[in-house]
Order: C-alpha cells, then sequence, then structure tokens
C-alpha cells in the first residue's frame, strides 16, 4: 500500500472512529449528506436574503410616508438625532420631544392629513413630488413637535435612519428623498446585520434568518421603526453569546471576545429595558480562565454590571408611562398594589391573557403590515401564519444536526419565556387599566426575540442527525415561498394608495 492510500485509510478511520472493513468508505458515505445541505442550503439562503432585501426595498418605496407601524413618531425621534439632539428636552410631565425640521415635517403631515383626517387615499406621486419640491425650496425653519413616546428611547435603535436623513439632507436631496433615505439605510442595515447574525451562529443558521425574515419583520425594517435594530441587536447578541457558550475546545475567553460580547449587551439594553433578561446570560458562560470562582464572577458582573446600569440610568431619566400618553387610563401605583396583594388572581388573568391571545400575538408579529385606520391596515390571516408556523417549527427540530447541549438550551428557552413575560408585565402595568381583564397594547412584534431564544433553545435539546439537516433546508425552503408569497400579495394592495 502507498504512502497516498495509508494516509487516506487513515484518515478514513480516525473520521470513522469504532472502526469497520471499509472505514474510509463509509466517512464518505456520512459526509455526503453534510456536503449536499451545505451546499443547498447556501443557494436556498443566498436567493431568500435577495428576494428579502429586494421586496423590503420595493416595501420602502410603494408604501406611503408615515404609514409603516407606529412609523411618525419614530421619525420624528430618527430626525431629531439626524440634528444632532441625542437627549430630548422636556416639556412636562411624561412629555418630551424637540425642535424639527418644518420642511420635512410639512411634508409628513400631508400624509397624515389624508390617513386620518380626510376620507381619501394618498394622493399621486406627482402631486407629492410638487409638494416636495416647494417645501424643499422654503428656508429652513424650526417647530416644537411633542412626541414622548420615542423621543424618551435612547438614539441607538434610530442611528440607521437618522444616518439616512442627515446624509441626504448634506447632499441637498429634497424633503421626499430625505425621508426615503431614512428607510432605504434602515433596511441596508437589518440586512447587513442578518448576515453577521447568520456567521456568528454556530447553530440554527436558518432558525435565526426565519425568525427575522417574518413579512412583519422585514416591513418594519423597510420603515422608520425602531424594532428592527432592535431585533437585530438581540439576534447578534444571542447569535455570539451561543458561539461563547459553545466553545468546544474549550479555550480561556479573550478580552476581545468579552468586550464585543459586553459591547453588544450594552447597545441592546440601550433599546429596550426588557433586554436585561437576555443581557443576564452572560453570567453562565463558561469563561475558562483557570483562575478562581470568583475572578471569574468578578469579570462576568463588569460585563453584565455596565449593560444593566446603562440601560437603568436612561429609563430613570426619561420614565415614560405609555398609557398616561395614549389615554388607556393606566395606573401604574395602583396595578402595582394588585400585583403584590393579589398575586393568584393577577397570575390567572395573566395565563387568561396568554391563552386566549397567544395565536393572536404570533399572526400579528408574522403579517401584519402598516397603521392606522382601514384601508392602511393589513392582517394576513388564515392558512399563511399556520404554515409558517409549521415550517419554522419543522427548521427548529431539525437543523440541530449534533448533539444535543441541554444547559444552555434550557437557558435560551427560560431567558426567552423571562423576556416574554417581562413584556406583559411591562405593558400591564405601565399600558393597561388596573383590573383589566386583558393587557392591551400588546402587539405581536415585541416577542420576535423571544421566538428566537425558546425555538433555538428547543433546537438545543433535540438530537441531531446529520441526515435531518436536508429536512431542515426543505423546511426552511417551504418558509421562504409562505414569505415570498406573503408579499407576493401584499404589494398590489399598496396600489390605490397612489392614484
Amino acid at each position: 500500500m502507498s504512502d497516498s492510500h495509508l494516509r487516506s485509510f487513515l484518515s478514513g478511520l480516525s473520521a470513522n472512529p469504532g472502526g469497520s472493513d471499509h472505514p474510509a468508505g463509509k466517512y464518505v458515505m456520512k459526509a455526503a449528506p453534510g456536503l449536499w445541505y451545505e451546499k443547498i442550503s447556501t443557494w436556498v439562503v443566498c436567493f431568500y436574503t435577495g428576494c428579502v432585501f429586494i421586496m423590503g426595498l420595493a416595501l420602502a418605496g410603494q408604501a406611503t410616508p408615515i404609514s409603516g407601524i407606529d412609523e411618525e413618531a419614530h421619525f420624528k425621534r430618527a430626525l431629531m438625532i439626524s440634528e444632532g439632539i441625542f437627549f430630548a428636552p422636556r416639556f412636562g410631565p411624561n412629555d418630551w420631544g424637540g425642535e424639527l425640521d418644518t420642511r420635512i415635517l410639512g411634508y409628513t403631515d400631508w400624509f397624515h392629513e389624508r390617513m386620518f383626517h380626510t376620507s381619501a387615499l394618498a394622493a399621486g406621486r406627482e402631486e407629492a413630488g410638487v409638494l416636495a419640491l416647494k417645501l424643499s425650496q422654503e428656508p429652513r425653519r424650526f417647530r416644537r413637535e411633542s412626541f414622548p413616546s420615542t423621543a424618551s428611547y435612547a438614539p441607538v435603535p434610530y442611528l440607521p435612519a437618522a444616518a439616512g436623513l442627515l446624509i441626504s439632507r448634506i447632499s441637498g436631496a429634497s424633503v421626499d428623498v430625505q425621508f426615503m433615505a431614512g428607510r432605504v439605510l434602515n433596511i441596508i442595515f437589518y440586512s447587513i446585520s442578518m448576515f453577521f447574525v447568520y456567521y456568528l451562529m454556530p447553530r440554527f443558521k436558518l432558525l435565526a434568518l426565519a425568525v427575522l425574515t417574518t413579512p412583519t419583520a422585514v416591513h418594519l425594517s423597510a420603515s422608520y421603526s425602531a424594532d428592527p435594530v432592535s431585533n437585530i441587536l438581540a439576534a447578534l447578541f444571542v447569535a455570539y453569546w451561543l458561539r461563547l457558550f459553545l466553545n468546544e475546545a474549550g479555550q480561556p475567553l479573550r478580552v476581545g471576545q468579552m468586550a464585543a460580547l459586553s459591547a453588544l449587551a450594552f447597545l441592546l439594553c440601550m433599546t429596550k429595558i426588557p433586554f436585561i433578561i437576555l443581557i443576564l446570560q452572560i453570567i453562565f458562560i463558561p469563561l475558562h480562565s483557570g483562575k478562581s470562582r470568583w475572578n471569574d464572577l468578578a469579570v462576568k458582573a463588569v460585563m453584565t454590571g455596565i449593560p444593566v446600569a446603562g440601560g437603568l440610568a436612561w429609563n430613570a431619566a426619561y420614565p415614560f408611562v405609555p398609557g398616561r400618553y395614549w389615554g388607556s387610563g393606566a395606573d401604574p401605583h395602583a396595578t402595582l398594589q394588585l400585583l403584590f396583594h393579589h398575586p393568584l388572581i393577577q397570575t390567572k388573568v395573566l395565563m387568561a391573557d396568554i391563552r386566549d391571545h397567544l395565536w393572536s400575538w404570533w399572526v400579528d408579529g408574522f403579517s401584519r403590515f402598516c397603521t392606522g385606520p382601514l384601508p392602511y391596515y393589513f392582517v394576513v390571516d388564515g392558512a399563511v401564519p399556520v404554515i409558517g408556523f409549521a415550517a419554522l417549527a419543522g427548521i427548529c427540530l431539525t437543523e440541530g444536526g449534533a448533539l444535543p447541549r441541554r444547559w444552555p438550551g434550557v437557558l435560551l428557552i427560560c431567558s426567552g419565556l423571562a423576556f416574554a413575560l417581562l413584556n406583559l408585565i411591562a405593558f400591564k402595568v405601565g399600558f393597561a387599566p388596573p383590573g383589566a381583564a386583558y393587557i392591551t397594547g400588546l402587539q405581536g412584534r415585541y416577542f420576535i426575540p423571544a421566538w428566537l431564544c425558546v425555538s433555538a433553545g428547543i433546537g438545543l435539546l433535540v438530537p441531531g442527525r446529520l441526515w435531518l439537516r436536508s429536512a431542515a433546508v426543505l423546511c426552511f425552503a417551504v418558509y421562504a415561498g409562505v414569505v415570498i408569497r406573503v408579499f407576493a400579495h401584499m404589494m398590489p394592495l399598496y396600489t390605490p394608495w397612489w392614484h
């Protein structure tokens, strides 16, 4: 036997311990499914992400200004940040805002009037273009605007859209182009960040991509909403946390790795306070430092303490109560008293709310579009969200392809459920009236990070088989088909908005 044949035989034997009559041949047979999985999944992912990006750009151009989900208030916060105002001035109790450019406000006000105060749809592109040109030629003035529901947010989730507004304004673009530039920069940032999530995820790459590209998530990324940035930061944090946790080689974490994870945690905590639940997962990462347990705990305390302190400090400076602003009858003090003095009754109310609305939250987070009165509001229901959920569950149960990892799986499930529960409690305290039978104000898009954590956690508990990963690609292809079908159904519905 030649040296080359011997090396080939030994490599096959080492890849298939336990041996057989033809170990090298068995190794080739076992490797083939993985090879096909990698090739097919690469083509499917490339095609799908390209379609998602194109659909997002089309949606950004087809949806009229401020018709995205809660887009008007988010746009004003991004516009303020583009002017270099990161800390909103206080106008009164539970009220913040700022001085904004009247030219672009005049453009969005025109669409607001047609959406909320007249029975007519938005006028044609030509009429809107004439208005934009006229407003762009006016001298720059500023108008005081109150929008505490977003002015109380930290600048982090608005930086991509604000960058688009700033760049277009400096270049001398008209106000309609400026508005579009903010949307486009948001979806470009979201798409690029999805690539990094896909790269960082040690497992469940298709699952993460599927959760981040529900039709509603893509719609949000093509608007001024803060949710795309907060959701993508949550996905980046989970992906990097899981990558460091599944450190199979057992190598000590480098300072750069710990700093990167802590930086992601800080950015995430500066978007929404419930993300503190996800950040606390840092405590359970094995550092493999070889030093004392107390030393490792001190390092983890710093990694979690700084982000948590930053998030709490911002919320202490801007203690916005949404129910008081929207007039929903919220009384945080009275609701907290009910929670403390009647915990069993309130738990039953909470469980009943989850039982009755769990599916509607999925539909709302999967295939809801736009805001405002009809016809500016769409929900694609029926079989579409059912097939989407089934395909997502199929990806979750088949993509693992390796031995189960129970401890990180349990951590992800618990943190995802705790994040969802904290959102429920936050809306019960800050938005719903005391003693209400249901928690009002909740939208399905708030649970997207929880879906990622719980589904990835379940996947880590399921024993993986290499051949099942081909089934994961099939499930992902079905999911991609559902998403593309939703957009094919939706785009014609926007046509009457421009007439």
